[in-house]
């Protein structure tokens, strides 16, 4: 996602003489050609990052729309009153860039883990938050933001392959919900690079006669309530998949869809990911994965139990 973002910020520095890049001592050799065609416009702010985030709101207030990039529980944890008093609270243009996204720096340790970020910048009144699942769906959210009048957080994971699914896949838009297929027997709602273990596991249920509807939820605020909506219609049992705390993430923001849904029978709704504690593991983040039940094979025994226990 790292070089997606990279070829789409390229395209938006090139288009837009008022976008700005602000890093935070990261992605040197990374953003090495975009430093090059647009060196007033790339400012590596050092590791300041709530004085970074201040300065973006100045500049945004002044009309430039800047990109605030570096890793994510610093862009979001360590910045957060400049992010709530600053750009929430002024609705700054601006775009609020976290890479590296939950378990992506599974070898660094929980410092560098970011399992609570959604639930702190979904809070933050007027804030969109996009969590794209691959490269290429980064690179069209990166140039959404772009066009997107108001604050963003743009939540991304490291290096991602392009998922692959049986139908062609949907165009970015803000707000909007991808069905990548559709099942009969339960949902599958995933966020960012856990889409894959999603797909994945679908497969591995559709073996045994399970039909399963996967839905890429790329934008998790505005949340797509009539794609939720229609799932219950249809549906008994949802499960919801998220690299990060089952607090005030994905799954949370759905089970508030469902609760105020005027649906007189509503399903069950099972919330997997990360259930309210640090990790204390050091490795890669897909042996973290399976360490935290959130591989495809984890996710597939977890759904089978949850079907036969009712």
């Amino acid at each position: 996602m790292r070089k997606a973002f990279v070829l789409a910020i390229s395209e938006i520095l090139g288009a837009n003489e008022k976008a700005l890049l602000l890093i935070g001592d990261i992605g040197a050799y990374l953003l090495r050609d975009v430093t090059a065609k647009h060196p007033s416009r790339v400012i590596n702010m050092g590791i300041a990052e709530a004085g970074m985030m201040s300065a973006a709101v100045g500049l945004a207030l002044e009309g430039w729309v800047p990109f605030v990039y570096t890793i994510t529980p610093f862009v979001t944890a360590r910045a957060y009153d400049q992010i709530r008093a600053g750009v929430g609270y002024h609705e700054a243009n601006v775009k609020i860039v976290g890479v590296g996204s939950g378990l992506s720096y599974g070898a660094l340790g929980g410092t560098h883990h970011s399992i609570e970020d959604i639930a702190m910048m979904r809070s933050i009144p007027g804030m969109t938050v996009i969590s794209p699942s691959d490269g290429p769906e980064t690179i069209q959210a990166t140039k959404a933001t772009a066009n997107h009048f108001g604050p963003v957080y743009l939540r991304l994971m490291l290096n991602v392959e392009p998922l692959v699914t049986d139908t062609k896949r949907q165009k970015f838009k803000i707000g909007q919900a991808e069905k990548l297929s559709d099942g009969k027997d339960l949902t599958i709602i995933a966020t960012g690079e856990l889409v894959r273990e999603a797909v994945e596991t679908k497969a591995m249920l559709q073996r045994d006669g399970i039909y399963a509807s996967v839905i890429n939820m790329s934008t998790i605020k505005p949340i797509d309530k009539k794609i939720i909506e229609s799932e219950m219609g249809k549906t008994s049992i949802i499960f919801t998949i998220e690299e990060h705390n089952v607090i005030g993430g994905l799954g949370s923001a759905i089970s508030e869809v469902i609760s105020e849904s005027k649906h007189k029978i509503k399903p069950r709704l099972v919330r997997l990911g990360i259930q309210d504690k640090f990790t204390n593991k050091y490795g890669h983040k897909h042996e973290l994965y399976e360490y935290l039940h959130l591989d495809s094979h984890s996710l597939y025994k977890k759904i089978k139990k949850e079907i036969k226990n009712g």
